[in-house]
């Protein structure tokens, strides 16, 4: 508990991280693609710098978008465009505009339980958000941190794995006061992902990692998050 953390000794965390989002469509996913980190927003600003390049870059986000999307891509002084929705969420062709303008890397969205409005965006539509994100070369930076219970709709990272990054934390479903959070890659492509957060921080806490594998694989857990 005294030493510096490393990934091995996060392993039976992210191994009862990747246990908890069994509820969440996520594609193939296995735990050394997953990186701890204090909270979702956290995990956020870990994974556009992960994505980002350049000295000017794009992050796009909903009309009506959580305010931490553009805090975190303020941070690393990248410009945030929003862009227009309907009941459904963000709408195709004002996507395929907005990537085509601003030649945009990195596309921030709530597909599951939107916050603010609460919006869902149904299967139709995330595969069309996905054709455009193809063609433009646009990364998905997904924030499911308000989703309680099974997901309705396949992730970003499931429908479009070399592009889907996802975030999630244990501060809506359970407690804030851990200040737990995780960021997943795509697939075979955590090390720059890993790279962000022990650059950032080395690692979170032991003890906050050793509380999180306990209270993740406490066999209360769901009737916790079912009162919740």
């Amino acid at each position: 508990m005294m030493h510096y953390p490393n990934r091995s000794a996060y392993l039976p965390a992210r191994e009862a991280v990747l246990r908890w989002l069994e509820g969440a469509p996520l594609g193939a996913a296995d735990p050394s693609d997953i990186v701890l980190c204090h909270g979702g927003q956290n995990g956020i600003l870990l994974i556009l710098q992960a994505i980002l390049r350049g000295r000017r870059p794009v992050v796009l986000v909903e009309e009506l978008s959580y305010p931490g999307f553009r805090r975190a891509a303020e941070l690393l002084r990248a410009e945030v465009v929003p862009v227009a929705m309907d009941e459904h969420g963000v709408i195709p062709e004002a996507l395929d505009e907005a990537a085509r303008a601003h030649d945009a890397q990195v596309f921030c969205t709530s597909p599951e339980v939107h916050n603010p409005t609460g919006l869902f965006t149904p299967v139709e539509r995330r595969e069309a958000l996905v054709g455009i994100a193809r063609r433009f070369d646009l990364q998905f930076l997904e924030d499911d941190c308000y989703r309680i219970g099974r997901a309705q709709a396949p992730s970003y990272r499931m429908l479009a794995p070399e592009r889907g990054w996802f975030v999630s934390s244990i501060s809506k479903t359970l407690t804030p006061a851990l200040r737990i959070g995780f960021a997943i890659a795509p697939h075979g492509r955590v090390a720059p992902l890993r790279r962000a957060a022990e650059h950032g921080y080395f690692g979170v806490a032991t003890p906050s990692a050793d509380m999180t594998t306990k209270l993740l694989a406490h066999p209360d857990v769901t009737v916790l998050a079912d009162r919740v």
